[in-house]
């Protein structure tokens, strides 16, 4: 983060580089434009993606009539009935203080409604906004709007940036960014002027940044250690330090709504406890991938694979990574604007990754939990770029920004790459002719099971508001189960020999012979109350076993809420296997 402004007191680290040509309001008014115009060219692609996992429940939180399930979105009990099946055997709940993003995500639904293309455009635009923050606070420092555009468009073109703008439900990290970006812009006009105005700003968007993503925590205690390094003027004991605790002070109802939130929580997300080893072998090669794609290689088939690692081997991965690194380590060492870089890198980037080698049943060295971390490099390569001449700079960024905006194009769909897409149009087919109003009883799985494909599809992401109700699970064998009809409410399904696939392993994640891949889940199986006591209320169902041979299940019968007749009926297998059918 830049704390420098070109009317700041003495304190500051004063700038290198005069400001000649490119100081007028016109020039300043080109550099912006150009900034937004590469951003847009580079991250437009990514807006046109369908939904992706998480986006389901997220989207079904958003439009909740309950005030708290709306400010609260990225809450998420699993199984439930906007997550996960109840024969999955996977349990965890998830608590996140995600105020801010949830509020305006909801506003996004209501007005907008729920089409990808235009929500993702909304993403876009806090992402344009976000790297206009980054261009204006590097030009604070530079003195120089045509080298401070150099840092917006690698900013904003940047490959890890497609997951938040094509994913719905990374959209918190893009309001925290903002969040902790306009901070920032805050309290460098409250060191400058002294008005209690700025840095009343300055502790609210701090506040907001906080409760926008559990990531941004680190930022009161960034910007307090910015003002140290680079303003010197005030020490322990002086008024300097009654602001900067009004900055820390914002952990506190952090902290408060987190307890909160996280009362009467049994399953955490964070129950994993695996052992040192498996910690070590995480944490060293989740980091080195971590590192990789923060400088831009992003593999263009698979951007969340470990690609450099799987190349070239370990060894020579870190060699690589150690010619970057220790000559940029030892030229920060002087360099305070870059060594407050590194260490915004480095702790925007901590929380997840030490929570996803150690506690986290969720590992994967995504590309969202590289745009906080972000704002590192760009203060780094603004440290870099302080010394040099324009040419020099243009000559040193413009290749990397031609190519990660005009060559690097697959990656810019994002991980996420619209996973519900391909059940989509056969779910739609096999419901046509169906009541939209009706619940939908799902027969198998979108999702994979065992050996067989699948994909994060939910009929409400094509019918808003719809339920999908997961009640009879797959056969272990694939085949469709047989729903025969009881009476008005009430059905029985059976298998075949092979029995029902309940807490059966979901498919991991494929990883080629000798590859590493640390990706998946580690959720222990849980076995469902049906397999321990033979019975067990899901939702509006009641479901008691009617045939079994010990541990292996293959009948059920179910009795609802309601007559037979107000419910849809789907046999799933996978996402391609899509048919509508009604019991016998």
């Amino acid at each position: 983060m830049c704390l420098l402004d070109s009317g700041a007191s003495p304190g500051y680290a004063p700038r290198v580089n005069a400001p000649p040509p490119w100081s007028n309001s016109w020039h300043l008014t080109l550099a912006a434009l150009l900034v937004g115009v590469v951003t847009i060219i580079a991250l437009l692609p990514s807006t046109n993606v369908s939904w992706s996992a998480d986006d389901a429940y997220v989207l079904q939180h958003l439009q909740s009539p309950d005030l708290r399930t709306r400010l609260f979105a990225f809450n998420l009990d699993r199984p439930s009935g906007s997550s996960g099946a109840w024969w999955e055997g996977t349990v965890y709940q998830r608590r996140f203080v995600r105020i801010l993003p949830s509020a305006l995500m909801a506003l996004e639904v209501r007005l907008l409604g729920q089409d990808p293309w235009r929500l993702h455009l909304v993403s876009l635009a806090l992402h344009l906004l976000n790297t206009l923050l980054i261009f204006h606070l590097s030009r604070r420092w530079l003195g120089h709007a045509g080298k401070a555009a150099l840092v917006g468009m690698l900013f904003g073109a940047h490959p890890v940036v497609v997951e938040v703008v094509s994913w719905f439900a990374c959209q918190p990290l893009l309001v925290a960014t903002a969040c902790t970006l306009l901070a920032t812009e805050c309290w460098v006009r409250y060191r400058v002027t002294r008005k209690a105005a700025w840095l009343t700003a300055a502790v609210v968007t701090l506040l907001a940044a906080v409760t926008s993503y559990e990531a941004a925590i680190a930022a009161p205690v960034l910007l307090v250690l910015g003002d140290i390094v680079l303003h010197r003027g005030a020490g322990p004991g002086s008024p300097g330090w009654i602001p900067r605790l009004a900055l820390l002070s914002v952990l506190v109802p952090f902290a408060v709504l987190s307890t909160w939130n996280n009362a009467g929580v049994l399953t955490p997300e964070t129950s994993h406890r695996p052992g040192m080893l498996a910690v070590w072998n995480v944490a060293r090669i989740d980091l080195e991938a971590y590192l990789f794609k923060g400088l831009g290689l992003v593999s263009p088939e698979a951007p969340a694979a470990y690609w450099i690692h799987n190349a070239v081997g370990e060894p020579v991965s870190v060699a690589l990574l150690m010619v970057v690194l220790l000559p940029l380590a030892w030229w920060a060492r002087r360099q305070p604007l870059a060594l407050l870089g590194l260490l915004t890198f480095i702790a925007f980037l901590a929380p997840p990754w030490l929570m996803r080698a150690t506690v986290s049943v969720l590992n994967q060295p995504t590309l969202r939990q590289l745009y906080l971390p972000l704002m590192g490099l760009a203060a780094i390569v603004t440290a870099l770029l302080t010394g040099v001449r324009f040419r020099t700079a243009v000559i040193l960024t413009l290749p990397l920004i031609v190519a990660i905006t005009v060559l690097d194009r697959e990656p810019r769909r994002g991980p996420g790459r619209g996973g519900a897409d391909a059940a989509r149009v056969p779910g739609e087919r096999a419901l046509a002719n169906t009541d939209p109003e009706l619940p939908v009883i799902v027969t198998g799985s979108f999702d994979p099971v065992l050996e067989r494909a699948g994909c994060n599809y939910d009929v409400s992401l094509t019918w808003p508001g719809r339920q999908q109700m997961n009640l009879v699970p797959p056969s272990v064998s694939g085949a469709t189960p047989r729903l025969v009809r009881m009476g008005e409410r009430s059905f029985v399904a059976e298998a075949d020999a092979s029995g029902f696939a309940i807490a059966s392993q979901r498919v991991p994640t494929p990883a080629n012979r000798g590859q590493y891949s640390g990706g998946g889940t580690r959720f222990p199986a849980v076995p469902p109350q049906l397999l321990t006591d033979g019975q067990q209320q899901v939702g509006e169902a009641r479901l008691e076993v009617t045939e079994r041979n010990g541990a292996l299940i293959k009948g059920i019968s179910y009795t609802l809420d309601k007559p037979l007749e107000q419910y849809a009926f789907l046999a799933v297998d996978g996402c391609t296997k899509v048919r509508a059918y009604r019991p016998e």
